[in-house]
């Protein structure tokens, strides 16, 4: 799917829309898309009449292209900005040469099956798009449906995808680890390198350098490849011998060089051509085009990978893997491999044969076993260590996309042009569902406009292990804009790199059998100023908790430098105290005595007893004052010394049993 769609008004009422009659699912016939390039739609009842409905559902992200209009011919005219409709009929051409694919009669694709002009049935169809994927025998993910949009967002990314076309078929048998086809396909570049048929020779650069088949698919860190102007050095010195063109002796392009020259046979997306070079500049050219080509295969599958993170991360993406992972029926494709041309004229090897065959994601056993690194690790391994394995960093990818995410992952770590949409996506995934059909009110109506709207919702549906959990991540040293906004609790900027279920993983310092452990509230009317909306409140009730000496003052920056202060309230932070009534510039008591400093673990202190690891991102840290018990997140993240009792001073919940209200 995936444009983030509005839901709106009357989600109850249409609970009782589906019982009145059958819903009819619009689907596009794939067979006259491929061979016509034609949209014919059907208009089929999702469930009943005994017909056995065989769709692909499709799983992707919408681009922004100029609207193409289209005659469904069931009654509404579809206007598409999502996609270009010859990248569609190019899809429906590569899906009935898949061997599971071409079995299937029809494909459903939001861009056209959706009217999206007519509000009633916009919002009808939306309502069944949970039965739409789940009822579909086949979820197809396609990250690069929008390719006419990433041509035209980006020189590098055309660049980058006529590798893709250029290498497609080498591609397609890397992502699926054909490494005996791959061989075979680096053997013919050899051949068009005019590189010695001596197995040894070619050996030194196949299994030898970084640019063939076992590097892009194996590490072995105890393996020294060596580099590729070494091995063509050992070529060019074993091979002196006058040789002849490796083409076709048939061809008039293949009569044999003189004793000086040779013959190399170079592709490009405009098709083959032959080059005579001298014999002296064999490793110079040798050279580049190795590399080049090998820099090309390795861009494009950090390319795919990348589509991956990004189609991943939408949040109506998130809903349609899910859901494919209770049938396990997830596979997927990239346009960009394109194995035939627009004529229909399949354009990779017949010496390399093989089915075609769409990729599988196996949820249950993927292609490999994740070795739990993420990422942004691997890509500085590589940067490091010259490491060049794009086959495992590519399956990485989806294991780490589709298989790790919880909750507060989803509905806060995705992508959604509105906000409400996270609650319609994610909520029906979760133990929250029934939060959309026993609310009072629906969710067009809880003004879900902004992130900071989302998280106060989350803090008023979600489990305490939850709300702890969303706590400890706004607070986190790794989040930004920390303390600065009100409510502070709900205002920060979340970081991307934090496990958001690791706060409650451990012993807890808190009580999360007891719903009072962590309540959002809102001041009632007498604590409200003129002119001033009412204020969000958290109330917190840790069973241990810390405050802080003008000794327990040393703070980290986010370059990771130390500082030490001897004030509690910085100067430039006083007006932001005084505004938020931390502070009585008015009453005759010191500024710095009003205020105290408060350090909140989400772990107990037997936890830490036991493991003497750093708690800094284990910590909120308030700033308040006891009298009033207003506090606020600190914008600073104070250097936690647990052990010193001259610096933080520990307490148990029975010395301030009421909680802090955190605004």
């Amino acid at each position: 799917m995936t444009n983030d769609y509005q839901l709106g008004h009357f989600f109850k009422d249409l609970l009782s829309i589906g019982s009145k009659k059958p819903f009819h699912i619009v689907l596009v016939d794939i067979k006259q898309a491929a061979e016509k390039k034609e949209i014919v739609c059907v208009e089929k009842p999702l469930e009943g009449n005994g017909e056995d409905l065989k769709y692909v559902a499709l799983s992707y992200r919408w681009g922004e292209l100029q609207e193409t209009m289209v005659d469904t011919q069931v009654g509404y005219t579809g206007s598409v900005t999502s996609l270009n409709l010859e990248d569609f009929y190019q899809l429906c051409a590569a899906m009935i040469l898949d061997s599971d694919l071409q079995t299937m009669d029809y494909v459903w694709v939001d861009a056209i099956c959706v009217d999206q002009t007519n509000y009633e049935r916009r919002k009808a169809t939306i309502y069944q798009m949970t039965n739409i994927y789940e009822k579909a025998s086949y979820i197809l993910a396609v990250p690069d449906l929008h390719s006419t949009y990433l041509r035209n967002a980006m020189l590098k990314n055309k660049q980058i995808m006529q590798c893709s076309l250029l290498y497609g078929e080498y591609l397609y048998h890397l992502i699926h680890g054909n490494s005996d086809h791959l061989e075979v396909l680096d053997e013919d570049f050899l051949d068009e390198c005019n590189i010695p048929n001596d197995r040894a020779l070619r050996e030194l650069l196949t299994k030898g350098t970084d640019h063939f088949t076992e590097a892009f698919m194996k590490y072995d860190p105890d393996k020294r490849r060596c580099q590729l102007e070494n091995a063509l050095n050992r070529i060019c010195e074993t091979d002196q011998s006058p040789r002849q063109s490796a083409n076709d002796p048939n061809s008039d392009d293949s009569r044999p060089s003189k004793n000086d020259q040779i013959r190399i046979t170079y592709w490009m997306n405009n098709g083959r051509h032959i080059l005579t070079i001298d014999k002296s500049e064999r490793k110079t050219v040798w050279k580049d085009m190795i590399s080049k080509r090998s820099d090309s295969i390795r861009q494009s599958m950090e390319f795919l990978a990348d589509l991956i993170m990004d189609w991943s991360t939408r949040v109506w993406v998130i809903s349609e893997f899910s859901i494919a992972r209770k049938k396990n029926n997830l596979k997927y494709w990239f346009l960009q491999l394109r194995p035939h041309d627009r004529h229909g004229r399949v354009r990779w090897s017949t010496a390399c044969p093989f089915r075609i065959s769409f990729f599988k994601y196996d949820f249950d056993r993927p292609i490999i076993e994740n070795n739990k690194k993420s990422i942004e690790l691997m890509d500085l391994e590589r940067e490091v260590g010259d490491l060049h394995t794009v086959y495992i960093r590519f399956h990485c990818t989806w294991i780490q996309q589709l298989n790790d995410r919880t909750f507060l992952d989803m509905i806060l770590k995705s992508k959604a042009s509105k906000n409400e949409d996270r609650f319609y996506a994610v909520l029906p995934l979760s133990e929250y569902k029934n939060t959309l059909v026993t609310s009072k009110q629906e969710v067009g109506q809880w003004n879900i406009n902004t992130t900071l709207s989302v998280k106060l919702k989350l803090y008023e549906i979600m489990n305490t292990k939850d709300k702890l959990n969303l706590l400890f991540w706004s607070g986190n040293s790794e989040s930004s804009n920390v303390g600065l906004i009100l409510p502070t609790f709900a205002t920060s900027t979340l970081s991307s790199d934090v496990d958001t279920d690791d706060f409650t993983a451990h012993p807890c310092n808190f009580d999360l059998s007891n719903t009072s452990t962590l309540m959002l509230h809102q001041t009632t009317a007498g604590f409200k100023r003129m002119n001033e909306s009412h204020q969000y409140y958290i109330n917190l009730k840790p069973l241990e908790y810390y405050t802080a000496t003008r000794l327990g003052l040393d703070f980290i920056q986010r370059d990771d430098a130390i500082y030490y202060s001897d004030k509690k309230v910085l100067e430039e932070k006083l007006p932001l105290y005084i505004r938020h009534q931390i502070i009585d510039p008015y009453v005759d008591m010191a500024m710095e005595d009003q205020v105290h400093v408060i350090a909140i673990p989400s772990y107990s202190s037997n936890y830490f007893t036991a493991y003497c690891d750093p708690v800094e991102d284990s910590c909120i840290f308030l700033i308040g004052n006891l009298s009033k018990n207003k506090w606020m997140f600190d914008h600073r993240s104070y250097l936690f010394k647990r052990n010193s009792p001259e610096c933080w001073i520990h307490h148990y919940s029975d010395d301030y049993s009421a909680g802090f209200n955190i605004y």
